[in-house]
């Protein structure tokens, strides 16, 4: 049975209004927003936790779970919780993955898989792309330093297209164990993302197994990271190339990551023939 809310005052309203703007709202009820068509399909062939969901009068959808409140909604109202600039008609509330564990701190690295650390990349559409990288190449886990987008910020889901409801993700924030303390304590090795000429080669580093650190947008990574990495490493580009955006880098390092797992395993899926 679909329910018919006319009111922007209704409080699941007010809570989608809240989630779509609030970081804290995020946390505190362990909810995030999606917005679209598209990624509900996505979230319930993951498994994610769906909440409800919010829709235009007469929406098809696709066979939910028993429990799951669906809300039939005017468009002005639809128009008001969606954060995008061309509402498409449907938003829906999803339990975060991480939210029974948001305060029990960093769970340890349980397999010798390849992880990602980000220190202070502040866009969330960069977040969101790395996410849906590391989905690709089946990462262990990403690590989110403080300074960091909201991985569960709508923009930040929206490019994680779907990774988000897969990816382990890990917020190391103000009132949890730091990145730096948790890289104090890695049995992996420890690898910095550096354009520095001295830094070495990615294709002659075995980036099958271990952290890799990403920086900042624009200042890269912080000093401390950079000194606790056993090895820095570049991407080789052209001399008119300072950098690549970091989300770019992730996608060529995390390649890099894939081709060195599988010739350790005597196949590469990427050469046919």
């Amino acid at each position: 049975m679909r329910e018919i809310i006319v009111s922007r005052d209704n409080p699941l309203v007010k809570l989608a209004v809240k989630l779509a703007s609030s970081k804290s709202a995020r946390r505190d009820r362990g909810l995030f927003l999606c917005d679209g068509p598209t990624l509900l399909p996505e979230a319930l062939a993951r498994g994610a936790e769906i909440y409800a969901v919010l829709c235009r009068p007469g929406a098809a959808l696709p066979r939910l779970p028993a429990g799951v409140r669906v809300a039939e909604l005017p468009e002005r109202l639809l128009g008001a919780i969606s954060p995008t600039d061309t509402p498409q008609g449907l938003v829906f509330l999803c339990r975060r993955p991480d939210a029974e564990r948001l305060d029990a701190g960093w769970p340890g690295f349980s397999s010798p898989s390849l992880y990602i650390a980000l220190d202070r990349v502040q866009d969330p559409g960069n977040v969101g792309s790395i996410l849906r990288t590391c989905d690709a190449f089946s990462v262990g886990g990403v690590l989110l330093g403080p300074g960091c987008a909201d991985p569960y910020s709508p923009k930040a889901v929206r490019a994680s297209m779907g990774a988000i409801f897969g990816t382990p993700v890990y917020e190391c924030g103000s009132a949890d164990e730091g990145l730096w303390e948790i890289l104090s304590g890695c049995p992996l090795p420890v690898y910095a993302a550096a354009p520095a000429p001295d830094a070495v080669d990615v294709r002659d580093v075995d980036l099958s197994s271990g952290v890799l650190l990403l920086g900042n947008e624009g200042a890269g990574l912080s000093a401390p990271l950079m000194r606790r990495a056993d090895i820095r490493v570049r991407i080789p580009t052209g001399p008119a190339c300072q950098s690549l955006g970091v989300a770019a880098a992730a996608a060529i390092l995390l390649w890099e990551s894939k081709r060195a797992g599988e010739s350790k395993r005597g196949s590469n899926p990427f050469i046919h023939g």
